[in-house]
């Protein structure tokens, strides 16, 4: 303020996933939610955040905001707010490596319109492998990490409910995380017709699954990665080599 900024000035924090209640820290409460850090659950993956700054419109102080979002949205929406272009691909790109799926979501942050919010709130979003929110509703096709919840003093007092359930590509659990955000509740016996949509939802996204390692299934190579990263500076994803017993690329 005393720079005369602060009209200019769009402030975020927002937190990158659920506590590490499970983990070798032991360290969180997700409470009510179920399950922490490194996990599918809400508790792993339903994260806090919030906005402040001059420039923040004078209707939206104050206001919580329903509609999700996605860390990776805020790449997106950066890069609109400073009139940035954040699709870079001229006729030597790769066609392997696939486009940003950041989507810019100042519009429904600052929406007063319920259509325009409503088509943010209904979108479909890619959380993890095998797992996805659209709606009101998540779906789970592979095993979602500790399934226990923690309480209020966790971890003075111990986790309840099992450790684990079953949750795969051909049982998936589906949860309602809007009306049960602690995912108390599989329905994937009750409602048929909504898991076979989203289970076609989910295949179809798969098909489109890119990390910045060498990837036979989706025909990625190791020239194809390392070339997409020289050419847009260096950089491709947060890590633009990755190693583990069996990889190691570095370009």
């Amino acid at each position: 303020k005393e720079l005369e900024q602060w009209n200019n000035t769009l402030f975020v924090f927002s937190s990158d996933n659920g506590g590490p209640a499970f983990s070798d820290q032991k360290a969180a409460s997700n409470f009510p939610l179920r399950g922490g850090k490194y996990g599918l659950f809400e508790g792993g993956i339903r994260a806090i955040a919030f906005l402040s700054g001059g420039f923040l419109p004078l209707h939206k102080r104050g206001q919580i905001h329903y509609a999700p979002i996605h860390i990776c949205d805020w790449y997106a929406t950066f890069g609109a707010l400073a009139g940035i272009s954040l699709i870079h691909r001229n006729q030597d790109y790769d066609e392997s490596i696939p486009p940003l799926d950041s989507i810019n979501q100042w519009p429904a942050l600052i929406a007063t319109n319920d259509e325009i919010l409503l088509s943010y709130v209904n979108r479909t979003l890619f959380i993890a492998n095998q797992t996805i929110i659209h709606g009101d509703h998540k779906l789970i096709a592979t095993d979602p990490g500790d399934a226990r919840w923690t309480g209020p003093l966790y971890p003075q007092v111990n986790a309840t409910g099992p450790k684990s359930i079953m949750c795969s590509q051909l049982s998936p659990c589906l949860f309602n995380v809007k009306h049960d955000p602690s995912e108390t509740s599989d329905l994937s016996q009750f409602e048929p017709h909504l898991l076979a949509t989203l289970n076609a939802t989910l295949a179809n996204l798969m098909t489109g699954v890119f990390q910045s390692i060498p990837d036979p299934r989706h025909n990625v190579s190791q020239e194809a990665v390392c070339n997409a990263t020289a050419r847009s500076g260096g950089v491709l994803t947060p890590g633009d080599y990755y190693t583990s017993s069996s990889i190691n690329i570095r370009c």
